[in-house]
């Protein structure tokens, strides 16, 4: 799959964009008769790793195990990436987090989200949520240096031996040169990258401190982060979508109907990847892009999913004119109401406040 002499070393050796983690099952496999293989066997034990925790999480939070089958497993982005792809490692350390911060293992908890960065950037936003749900700040600092001695610990060896070969890919790791897969792509039409770079930077900064200042739960606030970063992205690669997935599946909120719009459209972005010109190809992953913002203001607005059985009705049932009634249906229809009898409440309320006054007299005699 990769080029490289046998042995190389990656950050040292050659460029390599992913992060330390990635890099050391890189350079394992590589030294394997079959590189393929031995990456799907590094992928298994992550892969069912992440089941299993977040089957732990759900007994914890109280939430239907069974979301797991159709938000997760049987997703298409989960069959077509699940065993081959490196997101799923920094998944399993996001899932595994969760479900140390659930039991109160705050230190575990850090040392988890270090391995997690470490795997890939982006659980590095789990650090603020899990940080915000602590109740003292020993506890925040704690797991803040524990996160960052797991990812330095790790990365330690290649700083050594070629910091600057390391420091390009870890500065630069998830920064497009150009926009894939997103509406970015028709915006660079009109802006070069390096216009939509900070603008993108400055639309999800803004929504991430808005979503850190909801008063959601851990669950709701990360789904939230991961689909405002997917949003605002300049790449958006079908991958992507694994961290959203455990999150779907924590989150009652969403019906199956527009989450399988959603990810089916995702699943199939790499299915037409290599049979499609690239023009269909934006259009898809823009229009899946719609389908999550669609999703994102509709949770935040708090209001329900319609069911399916409703948005049937609402597109089936024919719009009639009104008609206007004759008066004196109007008048029929109104209820006529009774008369209020105002004596009988007025007895019953001196016989309440009387009777008090009888009972002391006849003690006294």
């Amino acid at each position: 799959m990769y080029a490289y002499p046998l042995g190389a070393i990656p950050y040292v050796s050659f460029f390599f964009e992913y992060p330390a983690i990635v890099g050391y099952l890189f350079y394992i496999s590589a030294l394997t008769p079959n590189y393929g293989w031995a990456m799907f066997l590094f992928m298994v034990p992550f892969a069912i790793g992440n089941i299993y925790f977040l089957y732990r999480v759900c007994e914890l939070m109280e939430i239907d195990s069974k979301r797991i089958f159709f938000y997760l497993i049987f997703t298409p982005t989960w069959l077509l990436f699940s065993f081959y792809n490196w997101d799923i490692i920094a998944v399993f350390f996001i899932i595994l987090a969760i479900y140390l911060h659930a039991r109160n293992k705050e230190r575990l908890c850090g040392v988890s989200l270090g391995l997690g960065i470490a795997a890939k950037i982006y659980p590095v936003l789990m650090l603020p949520l899990i940080l915000q749900e602590q109740k003292n700040w020993r506890t925040r600092v704690e797991t803040s240096v524990l996160a960052a001695a797991a990812y330095f610990l790790l990365n330690l060896p290649f700083i050594i031996m070629n910091f600057s070969g390391w420091w390009i890919s870890a500065s630069g790791v998830y920064t497009y040169n150009y926009p894939e897969n997103t509406w970015w792509l028709f915006i660079n039409l009109i802006l070069p990258i390096d216009y939509i770079k900070p603008l993108s930077a400055l639309i999800f900064a803004s929504a991430f401190i808005y979503v850190l200042r909801k008063k959601h739960t851990l669950i709701q606030k990360a789904w939230m982060t991961y689909a405002v970063l997917f949003l605002a992205f300049t790449g958006y690669p079908p991958q992507f979508n694994i961290p959203l997935l455990p999150f779907f599946a924590l989150n009652s909120a969403f019906s199956l109907i527009p989450f399988y719009l959603f990810d089916t459209m995702n699943g199939s972005i790499i299915l037409v990847w290599f049979s499609l010109p690239p023009l269909p190809i934006w259009i898809l992953g823009t229009l899946r892009q719609l389908v999550l913002l669609l999703l994102l203001i509709w949770f935040v607005s708090g209001k329900p999913f319609p069911k399916l059985g409703r948005v049937w009705k609402w597109f089936t049932t024919p719009i009639s004119p009104l008609e206007e009634k004759p008066k004196e249906a109007v008048m029929e229809e109104k209820v006529v109401k009774k008369p209020v009898k105002i004596l009988p409440k007025i007895k019953k309320l001196a016989t309440f406040l009387v009777s008090p006054l009888e009972e002391e007299v006849e003690e006294k005699k």
